[in-house]
């Protein structure tokens, strides 16, 4: 961890709240991190959801969103990722997890439609021909479609002429993109990566959808396409490869690394491998997907069209049924063939969107299976707020007798479950930009209140509760007292965190003594 602050601080990147970037931040960044990371339902742009932004803006990034509504809907409108799913109302559109081949189901329709010499289609009469399979993919009306069919489709048709939801032939386009794709890649022998293929149509997503949809040209790897007829699949070949794949779906799922590690050991198809050079694992995905078109997924995670998990979070939470740990999880991820980074990454994920919460230092819990009722909640809301009174803060990790006063919901209270039920009436927790939940204070503020970041946490007590030596050492050592920072013996340990010694706000002299500046 000291590693990656002394690296950040040398690589003179900009901090905005919890991250740190190489760029100055534009509103259009701001927004585009915040629907990512933290909205996770289409959001209406109106006075109430503008005040939403700005109030995530502050908490998560320390950064000054306008709230004016006008304003805001035209920088949205300007982020291609964030696509309009009804009126007014905006959406992240995480292309990486969307499965495109709808849009390629939708695209055929639509050109089967014009060879019939339809003149216009309206996207209402799309919607309603594939309604039941866009609703289980979360797109509930035709404006949400309109827009999916103008962020893939809008180079091939005429889109929304005179602001409706019209779709037209476009008469320019002569050569279909496949087509195009597939004359540039003969040419260049039957390999291309796709930053070559940018030269035939761009952006890069389009690329992709014109692979997904195409039964002539594969996803090759991550960043390269093959001919399909360059792979040379014999009958035999395809009855072994076939045979394999129905085994390895029996359960519903299957992941690209694993399939890969069981192919290496197998004679008949470790001989297909390297006569294919399929060098990796990221190759394999799209031979099975060609080889059997009812398997869906992405890069590792595969699964047949149909089956309920249809992500790999999904898999997770079905698997950990009961109390876990973090380890655990771990430890199921590494299995299906993740990296490092991905298991961090699926981790943050179940946690960040409470599919599990903390119910003990490293014991998780699956969230829906807490069962805590409304009064219950009450009376843990009251009690708390009685202990925060007029203060801003509480820390749980300092707070003493609560287990005898709190209501009993099944398990034993501490800090870790105490905040994840207060989650649930109205508070939300203060963490450290760099966290270790070994370690750190557990700290919960009011849903409402004007603390957002624990450097907003260190202020609110520097300038309204501490009166004493302004040495960091001392500043340390009050704040150990208040249950905010962890226990130190040793004095060359009574470090402020690293948020807190490049806060704007602050000033360390080379002896240690702090400065608040005046803002």
């Amino acid at each position: 961890m000291e590693i990656l602050k002394t690296l950040v601080e040398k690589s003179h990147y900009y901090k905005y709240g919890d991250i740190y970037s190489k760029h100055r931040l534009r509103i259009t960044n701001v927004l585009t991190y915040l629907f990512s990371h933290y909205i996770k339902k289409p959001l209406k742009i109106d006075e109430e959801g503008v005040l939403y932004l700005h109030q995530l803006a502050k908490q998560h990034l320390n950064f000054e969103l306008s709230k004016t509504v006008r304003s805001i809907e035209a920088r949205i409108r300007d982020v291609e990722s964030l696509i309009l799913v009804d009126r007014a109302t905006f959406q992240y559109f995480d292309r990486e997890n969307f499965d495109p081949a709808i849009m390629s189901k939708i695209e055929s329709y639509i050109d089967d439609q014009f060879k019939q010499k339809k003149e216009i289609i309206n996207v209402e009469e799309v919607y309603e021909k594939f309604q039941d399979r866009l609703v289980h993919l979360n797109i509930h009306n035709k404006i949400h479609l309109y827009s999916l069919i103008r962020f893939y489709l809008d180079e091939k048709y005429t889109i929304g002429q005179g602001n409706t939801l019209n779709i037209y032939k476009n008469k320019k386009s002569r050569q279909s993109v496949e087509e195009r794709l597939v004359a540039y890649m003969k040419k260049h022998g039957g390999i291309c990566s796709k930053e070559q293929l940018l030269e035939v149509v761009s952006p890069l997503f389009k690329v992709d959808l014109a692979i997904n949809s195409s039964d002539k040209i594969i996803s090759w790897g991550s960043k390269n396409a093959i001919l399909v007829n360059k792979l040379n699949i014999k009958a035999n070949e395809k009855a072994v490869l076939l045979e394999f794949i129905d085994q390895s779906f029996k359960n519903g799922y299957a992941t690209a690394n694993s399939m890969y590690k069981e192919m290496m050991f197998n004679r008949k198809l470790s001989s297909i491998v390297r006569d294919k050079n399929i060098d990796d694992a990221s190759k394999l995905p799209a031979i099975i997907k060609l080889l059997k078109p009812t398997v869906k997924g992405h890069t590792n995670y595969l699964y047949v069209d149909g089956f309920e998990l249809d992500s790999f979070e999904k898999l997770i939470e079905a698997h950990f049924t009961g109390e876990t740990s973090r380890q655990e999880i771990k430890e199921f991820i590494y299995e299906h063939g993740y990296k490092e980074m991905m298991v961090t990454n699926f981790l943050k994920r179940v946690l960040d969107n409470e599919v599990f919460i903390e119910i003990d230092i490293d014991q998780l819990y699956p969230a829906k299976l807490l069962k805590v009722n409304e009064a219950e909640l009450s009376e843990i809301e009251t009690y708390v707020r009685e202990k925060i009174g007029d203060g801003e803060y509480l820390s749980l990790s300092h707070l003493k007798g609560y287990r005898r006063k709190l209501p009993d919901i099944g398990f034993r209270w501490n800090p870790h479950l105490l905040q994840s039920v207060l989650q649930r009436c109205g508070f939300r927790q203060i963490k450290k930009t760099f966290n270790d939940y070994r370690y750190d204070k557990v700290i919960v503020v009011r849903e409402e209140s004007s603390i957002q970041s624990f450097e907003d946490l260190i202020l609110n007590v520097l300038e309204n509760e501490y009166e004493g030596n302004l040495h960091e050492i001392a500043i340390y050592e009050f704040l150990m007292e208040k249950g905010i920072v962890r226990e130190q013996e040793y004095m060359h340990k009574k470090v402020l965190p690293y948020e807190i010694k490049t806060s704007e706000r602050l000033h360390f002299d080379e002896l240690g003594i702090v400065t608040v500046k005046k803002g």
